[in-house]
């Protein structure tokens, strides 16, 4: 499980999405918040936390 979350800290730090066949949605979920928080919008719930 450590090896993992290493190899996944370090894919985030360099920007890489994940490495399996599906989309990875981080990025797009991220520009989501990003615009909601710039224009004050409050989203109804705590942010989820880093995985």
């Amino acid at each position: 499980m450590e090896k993992l979350n290493n190899e996944s800290l370090q894919r985030a730090r360099a920007g890489i999405g994940a490495p399996g066949p599906g989309p990875d949605t981080t990025q797009n979920l991220n520009a989501i918040s990003g615009k909601a928080a710039a224009s004050g919008k409050n989203m109804g719930k705590a942010p989820m936390p880093f995985r």
